[in-house]
């Protein structure tokens, strides 16, 4: 994690994740609504794009967002919050994929998975 700054020797175990959500807090398909806004600017002022989804604990409030009208090779910050609410995710940075004809030496990509799930992230920074 790149916030995490100690030197802090992480060791031992942990218990394996138990599936059984009941032991933990029973399931809700009540929705959730969340707001998304993506900002050229690190202060999230002047969004370019913004929107709505909802979610519920049945997919484990995950949201998915497909952002559209970003310009190419250009960075974004990106935030979400529950609408109507100051309870607001921390600002996230990435950057957009150059044009075919745009002269780049080199891109980072990375891939995330888990279990569950297989997701792509573009951090192009």
């Amino acid at each position: 994690m790149d916030d995490d700054h100690s030197n802090v020797t992480v060791s031992g175990t942990a218990p394996l994740f138990n599936h059984d959500m009941e032991s933990y807090a029973l399931v809700s398909t009540a929705p959730i609504c969340v707001a998304w806004r993506i900002s050229e600017r690190s202060d999230m002022a002047m969004p370019v794009t913004n929107g709505q989804v909802y979610t519920s604990s049945d997919i484990d409030y995950t949201v998915k967002v497909e952002a559209s009208g970003l310009k190419p090779f250009t960075q974004y910050y990106y935030q979400f919050n529950v609408c109507q609410s100051t309870n607001y995710s921390p600002i996230g940075k990435t950057k957009t994929a150059p044009r075919p004809d745009d002269e780049v030496t080199e891109i980072g990509l990375a891939v995330y998975s888990c279990s569950n799930c297989m997701q792509t992230i573009l951090p192009l920074l």
